[in-house]
């Protein structure tokens, strides 16, 4: 019995000490998807864009209503480089006021692809989060159109979306839009486009399970497996 009463206060140690860790298996961390690398910290490059595996490895899960591509906003006179497409109002850089922002998100314009090019068309974007999220902020870039870009939050177990529009922007300009309390436990985030435009980096701050969790389970199932073996022992005395 001190035994077994023992490995339970070590079973309880390792659920409170896991609670503290850091990382994908530990207490709530911020994290920012500004498109540069996968989940794996493999560089990303611009081009068509598959959101189904390149961060779901962290829980999430990218969608459009036309094909994904990242887009080289490091293009135009700071850099020497074309815009591919022919899109510079999605430029990023000291030129246009604004810090360089590499690789972003677009909705593929299917007349200039395979080159990454932005659909004046519009569409949507989707985030599925595999566990309920907080979002923190998202940066938006070239919201020009008259009737601006908007985003929808869905929460776990909640149908309708909460709305938040994003105010007008126009050509090369970042919009951070900053989420409060609405945010918190989202499951889905709809980024709308009535035309043209990007998404330079989201931010969340994600809670996993604590990473002591498969050992504490392990160490009660040999708790169990102790327990099983004593009765069994008593039996046949």
């Amino acid at each position: 019995m001190a035994k077994m009463a023992a490995w339970a206060v070590f079973a309880g140690f390792l659920l409170v000490f896991g609670a503290f860790l850091p990382g994908p298996a530990g207490t709530a961390y911020a994290m920012t998807i500004d498109f540069e690398t996968d989940d794996n910290g493999a560089p990303l490059s611009p081009g068509a864009f598959n959101g189904a595996t390149a961060f779901d490895g962290f829980g999430i899960t990218i969608s459009s209503t036309g094909s994904l591509s990242l887009f080289n906003s490091n293009c135009g006179p700071d850099f020497g480089v074309a815009c591919t497409g022919g899109d510079d109002d999605l430029g990023t850089g000291p030129s246009f006021g604004t810090q360089p922002q590499g690789n972003v998100l677009i909705i593929q314009d299917p007349s200039v692809a395979p080159t990454p090019g932005d659909s004046g068309g519009g569409g949507s974007i989707t985030f599925d989060f595999a566990n309920p999220t907080t979002l923190t902020q998202v940066t938006l870039l070239d919201n020009d159109t008259d009737e601006g870009i908007f985003l929808e939050l869905f929460k776990e177990g909640v149908g309708a979306p909460t709305v938040v529009p994003a105010a007008i922007g126009g050509d090369n300009i970042l919009q951070v839009i900053a989420f409060g309390a609405e945010a918190v436990g989202i499951v889905k985030l709809v980024v709308n486009f009535p035309g043209s435009g990007a998404i330079a980096s989201l931010s969340v701050t994600a809670v996993p399970l604590p990473a002591a969790l498969p050992l504490l389970l392990s160490a009660l199932a040999w708790l169990g497996w102790i327990a099983r073996r004593k009765r069994t022992a008593t039996a046949a005395a």
